[in-house]
């Protein structure tokens, strides 16, 4: 067996100690231009894959254990959290069961209810579904408290069901964070109660009206214009005051790994509208004719791009989204985009001498503001109105400084952003694609070894040419997929 898959059996910590000591005895002592080949060569970068079950499922090992994972090279966590729950839902409308759906707390995944009376049909239906078809099926201790709950701690107040899916390589497994999770509620004096918190009610009226409810209504991660319906309790159903209901787009400018940038978008940012790519160039592998990507000619400032939405994302060069996130990360509820300070609390140093640091500076001097700390190069929310303010105001300002102008004007909110540079060691390129635990990455000038980038944003995204030989590009959901049309009268729960 080759020394490279050998080390890919191998334990995480124990191929974390390896790579330590090779980066710290044995690459000082080699040329430089042969250490990172070198360090390539004894470091697998992917999750590591076990075997080939069949020719559609990989074992995959993970962080989380080893899982039979379905091969799709072109799927998104989105798709894959949307098939987990039409497939559970799907199941229960087959064998009669009543449920509805309700909010979770973690946007990525979604979760049903069905009644407590239910659990002896329920559970063993969801242990043969996942059974015939490499599914997963976890439990989730029901909440601890007093009397009647603290009776009931061992029992499983919701499961987690899941089909796991890879890509070819088997370098990303999309599993149980992204499961269906079936809740089991009781009714008592005269209420039903989850097992459970949820962001809306835990608890609410035996007779609570059903209701059906579009896709967005229960979390922001989906994409803005999805009207699947799914059926529900009228106090679900009603708006969130923190729901983020307006559109949101990409104006794209850097053209470092551009194809990865993409990629991360499509993956990790299923509510954005539309991306603009502002960078001058076209390249030969990108998809023209995608409905959601508009090419700009030439360099331009993003307010004058036509039709883009009031609320848009500035990704810069060498800017990605690290993992999936939502809207909230960037905006408030009612539109304010949120200001990234820096993080550094060292010295300030000199201020720099370019561009960007003598429009920081005028920005300072006009508010009386030392500005000297470069802001995180991380993606930038924005407005077309603040952008268009800032050069009425300062017309010899570039726009890499809105941010700053949107905050000292009161434009924009303090927030908080999970970041880093990426830089090409081997190592800490291993310690990312084990984690994943970055909202924002950013590529250094070096650049990052090419297969990290195919082991980190291994799907095709339907931007791609490529991506019309895994599947159609925005295929229609079939009408059978439709979990409860509109029309159909809707069961009460028992």
């Amino acid at each position: 067996m080759a020394l490279r898959e050998i080390l890919r059996l191998t334990p995480w910590s124990v191929r974390r100690r390896i790579f330590a000591t090779v980066r710290a005895h044995v690459l000082p002592r080699v040329a430089e231009e042969r250490r990172l080949p070198i360090a390539r060569a004894l470091l697998p970068l992917g999750s590591g894959r076990a075997r080939r079950a069949d020719g559609a499922v990989l074992r995959v090992r993970t962080p989380a254990g080893t899982v039979t994972a379905r091969v799709d090279a072109g799927t998104t966590p989105a798709e894959v959290r949307r098939r987990n729950l039409d497939r559970v839902v799907r199941a229960l409308d087959e064998a009669g069961a009543d449920w509805f759906r309700v909010p979770h707390d973690d946007p990525m995944r979604t979760a049903v209810a069905v009644p407590e009376t239910a659990r002896a049909t329920v559970l063993p239906l969801l242990r043969r579904l996942t059974a015939a078809d490499h599914g997963a099926l976890r439990s989730h201790p029901a909440a601890t408290g007093h009397g009647a709950l603290r009776e009931r701690r061992r029992e499983a107040g919701a499961v987690s069901v899941c089909w796991p899916v890879t890509d070819p390589g088997g370098d990303l497994v999309l599993g149980h964070d992204l499961a269906c999770e079936v809740e089991f509620w009781r009714e008592q004096d005269g209420a039903l109660v989850a097992p459970r918190g949820n962001p809306v009610a835990a608890s609410i009226p035996a007779g609570e009206p059903p209701a059906v409810a579009a896709e967005p209504v229960f979390g922001p991660f989906c994409a803005p214009d999805d009207a699947t319906a799914y059926r529900t309790r009228a106090i679900f159903a009603a708006a969130r005051p923190d729901r983020i209901d307006f559109d949101i787009d990409v104006v794209c400018t850097g053209t470092t790994d551009l194809r990865h940038t993409l990629r991360a978008l499509h993956c990790h940012a299923p509510w954005v509208r539309r991306v603009f790519l502002a960078t001058g160039e076209t390249p030969d592998w990108l998809d023209l004719s995608h409905p959601r990507l508009t090419v700009v000619a030439g360099a331009t400032r993003p307010h004058l791009i036509a039709d883009l939405a009031e609320h848009f994302l500035h990704f810069g060069d060498g800017m990605l989204l690290g993992r999936p996130v939502t809207p909230d990360l960037f905006f408030t509820s009612d539109g304010l985009p949120r200001f990234f300070p820096p993080a550094d609390t060292g010295p300030a140093g000199p201020r720099p001498a370019d561009r960007t640091g003598n429009d920081r500076r005028q920005i300072g001097e006009a508010f009386s503001q030392a500005l000297t700390r470069r802001l995180p190069r991380v993606p930038q929310p924005s407005r077309r109105g603040v952008l268009t303010e800032l050069e009425s105001r300062f017309p010899q300002v570039g726009d890499m400084v809105l941010e700053l102008y949107a905050y000292l004007t009161g434009k924009a909110v303090i927030g908080d952003i999970r970041h880093r540079a990426v830089d090409p060691d081997p190592l800490d390129l291993a310690l990312l694609l084990h984690s994943r635990d970055a909202d924002a990455l950013h590529l250094d000038a070096s650049g990052p070894a090419t297969d990290f980038l195919a082991a980190y944003l291994p799907f095709v995204s339907p931007f791609e040419l490529q991506h019309r030989n895994t599947r159609a590009i925005a295929a229609p959901r079939r009408p059978g997929d439709r979990p409860v049309p509109p029309d159909v009268a809707l069961p009460p729960v028992a």
